[in-house]
């Protein structure tokens, strides 16, 4: 019996976690060197899984591009959040 894996749930949680770090972790302009790595690291998780005949590579696309997406849609939800925490971190008020 096959349960199935699409997508693929490591690529998935790989594409979730490059987009997540570099939301919280860094600044816009350090980020674009970021996004170089996270997507050879993601593209390492996708040729693994694939390589391994774990799954299709298919299924590896759909969980990169579903682990970027949700992330990227969560991000564009909390922008406004993200965005009012930096402006009092700036005006070092964060806890007052």
């Amino acid at each position: 019996m096959d349960d199935g894996s699409y997508p693929s749930g490591q690529v998935f949680s790989a594409a979730a976690v490059v987009v997540a770090a570099a939301v919280v972790l860094f600044p816009p302009r350090p980020r674009r060197r970021w996004w170089l790595f996270g997507a050879a690291y993601t593209g390492a998780t996708m040729g693994s899984r694939t390589r391994l005949h774990a799954q299709w590579f298919s299924d590896t696309l759909a969980g990169a591009l579903a682990g970027a997406g949700v992330c990227l849609l969560l991000w564009r939800a909390f922008a406004p959040l993200l965005e009012e925490e930096a402006e009092r971190v700036a005006a070092d008020s964060l806890w007052r």
